[in-house]
């Protein structure tokens, strides 16, 4: 994660998106615990019923 934040500040971006799968507890307290917020969920129906979360991190 370092090395991607560090990348998108180095070449400017405004913000760095992620998803991950809703039912990963440990990936959301790792991602909100660098400052990452939530701003919805995806679908993907032939892979889960269950959503993934969007989170970013505005630079």
């Amino acid at each position: 994660m370092d090395f991607a934040e560090n990348h998108a500040r180095k070449h400017n971006y405004e913000s760095v998106r992620l998803d991950t799968f809703s039912l990963n507890k440990r990936n959301h307290k790792f991602y909100e615990s660098r400052g990452y917020k939530r701003l919805g969920d995806i679908y993907f129906p032939k892979q889960s019923d269950a959503p993934f979360y969007c989170y970013e991190l505005v630079l």
